[in-house]
């Protein structure tokens, strides 16, 4: 599928989109007091939103057997001031942004269906908000930069999240619904808080850096709170820096964590939930205080090249298993309540 990520020992890369449905209805485009109002039908329908000759015209162009406005040809729309609003309702749509500066905010709702939602090379002045709805959807977005927030919140289904060198000026939430859901961070700048909450389901969310020219940086406070059921989650952060206080939170899922290459300026806490669970860090700094705290469950963690300034780490009910492979600078970490040393 679009933009999915095939995995080689847990990393990730970009795979091109695929053709899929074919898509007809109709959308209506039209300008509202400074509004670009963009609407489907209910059908399966295809919609691309490029810039036009100036920063307040914008081009709509149907794909497929789509109409806009009850036409095959693009529409021209002047006098766009305020928000692009597309709402494309029920049907497996396809929406692509592209090479477009929005002079406030883009708002998205795709609606129910299999729907695949491309952002590419975006500048938007208030921010990005997108919605989907239930069904397994797609959502790629990369090259872009928002200066307001950048919002994410999908439907029940097994989603698909991708975002590689985006840059966003202040808030960042990312929120995925109940299913198997992936969400990846591929050379991410953040201004602003992040907040990521996944729901009920198998769900992944990988930060990494394959970008030439952009590094993961986090310069708000981070949270990470990983589903309150049952599950069996994975989360890896390979190559990031945390300027502010950074929390990972597993509830009552199974979690593999992996972190390598982390640089936390400050405080860092890592908690697990109440099943078993496998937590690696790697060759990363840790500048002030880093807190892990295992919970219930058969748990094992291991430890490897640390530079830390002390911290605890701590077993939870469970048989715990410690592995200090050893390797670090720094004032040393202290252990607790591990019945096992490997």
């Amino acid at each position: 599928m679009a933009g999915r990520l095939e995995e080689s020992d847990r990393r990730v890369v970009f795979e091109a989109l695929e053709p899929r449905v074919l898509l007809d209805g109709n959308v209506t485009a039209k300008v509202v007091k400074g509004k670009l109002r963009i609407r489907g039908d209910g059908g399966d329908n295809g919609v691309e939103i490029t810039q036009g000759a100036d920063l307040n015209q914008f081009v709509v162009t149907p794909t497929g057997s789509t109409t806009v406005n009850g036409l095959s040809d693009p529409a021209i729309l002047n006098n766009v001031t305020k928000n692009v609003v597309v709402h494309l309702r029920g049907g497996d749509d396809e929406l692509t942004a592209l090479d477009f500066q929005a002079p406030k905010g883009v708002i998205v709702n795709m609606g129910p269906g299999t729907d695949i939602a491309t952002v590419q090379s975006g500048w938007a002045k208030a921010g990005v908000m997108v919605r989907t709805g239930l069904g397994p959807d797609n959502l790629s977005i990369s090259y872009s930069q928002f200066e307001g927030w950048f919002k994410v919140n999908t439907g029940r289904g097994d989603d698909w999240v991708g975002c590689r060198d985006v840059e966003v000026d202040k808030l960042c939430r990312i929120v995925l619904g109940p299913g198997d859901d992936v969400g990846n961070f591929n050379a991410i700048d953040i201004g602003g808080r992040t907040r990521v909450n996944t729901g009920p389901g198998n769900d992944e969310f990988h930060i990494y850096d394959t970008s030439p020219t952009m590094d993961n940086n986090f310069r708000g406070r981070f949270r990470l709170t990983y589903g309150n059921r049952r599950g069996a989650d994975f989360l890896s952060i390979d190559n990031a820096t945390f300027h502010e206080r950074a929390k990972v939170k597993m509830k009552q899922s199974s979690a593999d964590v992996m972190m390598k290459r982390v640089n936390a300026m400050k405080q860092l806490e890592l908690r697990t939930g109440k099943r078993a669970d496998t937590v690696t860090l790697q060759e990363s700094v840790f500048d002030q205080q880093l807190t892990i705290q295992l919970g219930g469950g058969w748990d094992n963690l291991t430890v490897d090249t640390l530079t830390t300034s002390g911290g605890t780490a701590r077993g939870g009910k469970g048989e715990d298993t410690l592995d200090d492979k050893g390797g670090h600078t720094g004032a040393p970490l202290t252990y607790a309540s591990f019945e096992i040393i490997a």
